[in-house]
């Protein structure tokens, strides 16, 4: 009468689990490198858009400023202008793509009584290791935001 697992048996059963769950690694979906650069577009465009209507309901402005974060990758500060958030700072930066900022000024002006960003912005958003994959979001002066393959 045995009581208990020999040490082979135990080793053959964690094998066995290991080799299962390598080939269950192996066959789960991994994201394309454009759902990557989309997905990061998505969450910019989200992180604008909240911004833009929160100074919209306090009728304050806010200030964007962009500065480089290295190359051909950007990060923005946003400076409050009233409200609750009176001088305070927000940076946003991307984390699995890079945000180029295609504008000449690096000084972007949302006026939340009036909708508006002056001037316009356009940034493409690219992949960080694939440099054809790429989509740009343009945030107009009326304050839309469009995300788009091409200019």
């Amino acid at each position: 009468m045995r009581r208990g697992f020999m040490l082979c048996e135990l080793i053959a059963v964690i094998v066995i689990i290991c080799s299962a769950a390598a080939v269950v690694m192996v066959l789960m979906p991994q994201k394309s490198e454009r759902q990557v650069v989309a997905e990061e577009a998505a969450r910019a465009a989200s992180w604008f858009k909240y911004r833009m209507s929160k100074a919209a309901r306090e009728r304050v402005a806010f200030d964007v400023q962009m500065t480089s974060g290295g190359i051909n990758d950007y990060e923005a500060t946003v400076t409050w202008y009233g409200g609750a958030m009176y001088m305070k700072h927000e940076n946003f930066a991307l984390k699995a793509a890079d945000l180029n900022y295609l504008g000449g000024a690096s000084l972007l002006t949302f006026d939340g009584r009036w909708h508006t960003m002056t001037p316009a912005a356009t940034f493409a958003i690219k992949s960080k290791s694939r440099s054809d994959i790429r989509l740009y979001m343009t945030i107009s002066g009326t304050g839309y935001i469009d995300i788009r393959e091409k200019l």
